[in-house]
C-alpha cells in the first residue's frame, strides 16, 4: 500500500510544542515564581490549548463514560480539602481538563511524520540551546559538576528549576536524535543529530540526576536492540562501545561517573517508609480515594521538611488513593496494549513507543513527575511520552504517518 504524508508541519504537535516553549521562556526570565502572573500565564496556555482541541475536535466524543468515572474519583479527595490555594485547585482542574481533551474530544488527533520530526527537532534544539546557555553564563555549574568529589550541590541545571527537570529533557533529546536518525534520510540532518547528541549526553552525565540518566540508559538498552535498522544499530553499538572506552581511559569523564555512581542516599527509602506509614493511618474510604493534596503536603513539609516523597506512584497513592494509582497504572497498560497491537502494522513504530513509555515508567518511579498535571515537568513528559505517541500511532493506523526523506 502506497502511503503518502498528509499532515504539514501545523497542527497540535505545534500547539504542543509551543505550550511547553512558553512554559520554558517563562521559567527562563526568573518571574515564574511570582504567583500572581505566573497563574495568569499557565491560565492563558491552558485556554489556548483548550480551544485548539475544541475548534478541531469535528464533535467526537470518546470515552464519555470512562471520563465521568474518573472525574468523579476526585470529587472525594477534592472534598476531604481543608483548604484550597490556587495551585491546588489548578492541580484538579487541570488534571481533569487535559484528560477530557487527550481522551474524549481529541483522542482520534493525528500527528504524522513530518509534524512529529518537527516537535523532536523543537525538543533537541531547546535543549541544545539550554546546554549552550549553560557552557556560556553558568559556566560555574559545569566546572563544579567537573571538579566535584560529592554530587549533591555540585549538579547542572543551566536556567531550570532543578537538575531533575534538566536531566529529563537531555534524556528526552537522546531520545529524539535516535528517532531522528531512524525518520530521516539526509546526512545533513543526520549530522544534526549526532552533533546533539555530543552536546547533550555529557549534560545529561553533569545533572547528576540519576532518575533521568538510568532511565535513559534503560531506554537506550531496550532500543537497541529493537531497532530494525542494521546500519543504525551498528552505529548505536559502536558509540556505546566508544562511550565505554571514554569513560575508563579518560579521566575527566572516569571521575565524573565515578562521582555519579557514589552518589549517597537521598533519603528517599525514609520518604518512602514514612509515605506507608501515612497511608496506613488512612480511614477505609481515605485508602480507597485518597486524603487531597493539601494534606498530605501540610503532612510532609511539617514532618520531614519534604512536600512530595519523590515516587510518582506513591504521591498519587497518598493523594487520590488506590483508585486514584489504579487509574496512573491503568492509562500507562492501555499505552503499553495499544503499542503491542500496533505491532501488526509496523512493529518498529511500536517498539519505539514501549521503550519510550519504560522510560516514562521509571522517571515516574523515583521522581515526583505525575503525568496529566500542570508543572511543566509534568506537562513535558505528558505531551513526549503519552500524548504525541498516541497521535502518531493514531496516523500510522490509518496510513497516514508516512515517511520523512528529506528532513526538512
Amino acid at each position: 500500500m502506497k502511503i503518502t504524508i498528509t499532515q504539514n508541519k501545523r497542527g497540535i504537535a505545534a500547539v504542543l510544542f509551543i505550550y511547553w516553549l512558553i512554559l520554558v521562556l517563562w521559567q527562563a526570565t526568573g518571574y515564574a515564581s511570582h504567583s500572581g502572573i505566573d497563574i495568569v500565564v499557565k491560565i492563558g496556555l491552558i485556554l489556548m490549548l483548550s480551544v485548539y482541541y475544541i475548534l478541531h475536535c469535528n464533535g467526537n466524543f470518546n470515552n464519555l463514560l470512562l471520563f465521568l468515572l474518573y472525574g468523579c474519583s476526585l470529587i472525594i479527595p477534592f472534598s476531604f480539602e481543608s483548604g484550597f490555594s490556587t495551585n491546588t485547585l489548578i492541580f484538579y482542574a487541570y488534571s481533569i481538563l487535559i484528560v477530557f481533551l487527550v481522551f474524549v474530544i481529541g483522542s482520534k488527533f493525528r500527528i504524522g511524520s513530518r509534524q512529529y520530526v518537527w516537535l523532536l527537532d523543537g525538543v533537541i534544539i531547546v535543549s541544545v540551546m539550554s546546554a549552550l546557555y549553560a557552557l556560556f553564563f553558568r559556566t560555574e555549574q559545569i566546572t563544579a559538576a567537573l571538579g566535584a568529589s560529592n554530587a549533591y550541590g555540585n549538579e547542572l541545571s543551566s536556567f531550570f528549576a532543578s537538575s531533575h527537570e534538566y536531566g529529563m529533557y537531555m534524556g528526552a533529546s537522546v531520545i529524539g536524535c535516535l528517532f531522528g536518525l531512524q525518520l530521516c534520510k539526509s546526512k545533513r540532518k543526520k549530522l544534526f543529530y549526532i552533533l546533539a547528541l555530543i552536546i547533550v549526553i555529557p549534560n545529561l552525565l553533569m545533572t547528576f540526576s540519576r532518575t533521568s540518566i538510568y532511565s535513559t540508559a534503560i531506554f537506550f538498552i531496550f532500543y537497541i536492540f529493537s531497532v530494525k535498522n542494521k546500519k543504525l544499530k551498528a552505529f548505536l553499538l559502536a558509540s556505546a562501545f566508544l562511550l565505554v572506552i571514554l569513560s575508563l581511559a579518560w579521566s575527566p569523564l572516569s571521575s565524573l561517573l565515578e562521582t555519579l555512581f557514589e552518589k549517597g542516599g537521598s533519603g528517599r527509602d525514609y520518604l518512602y517508609s514514612y509515605a506507608f506509614q501515612y497511608y496506613s493511618s488512612y480511614s477505609p474510604l481515605e485508602m480507597l480515594f485518597g486524603a487531597g493534596i493539601e494534606k498530605v503536603r501540610t503532612a510532609f513539609e511539617s514532618t520531614l521538611n519534604h512536600g512530595s516523597v519523590h515516587c510518582a506512584y506513591l504521591q498519587i497513592l497518598l493523594y487520590f488513593g488506590a483508585v486514584g494509582l489504579i487509574w496512573l497504572i491503568s492509562c500507562l497498560a492501555v499505552a503499553f496494549i495499544s503499542y503491542m497491537r500496533l505491532r501488526k502494522i509496523d512493529g518498529q513504530w511500536a517498539w519505539n513507543f514501549i521503550c519510550l513509555l519504560i522510560w516514562c515508567s521509571c522517571i515516574m518511579l523515583t521522581n515526583t513527575t505525575i503525568v496529566f498535571t500542570s508543572p511543566i515537568d509534568c506537562f513535558f513528559l505528558t505531551m513526549f511520552a503519552l500524548i504525541v505517541p498516541k497521535y502518531v500511532c493514531n496516523s500510522i493506523r490509518c496510513g497516514s504517518f508516512g515517511e520523512h526523506k528529506n528532513g526538512n
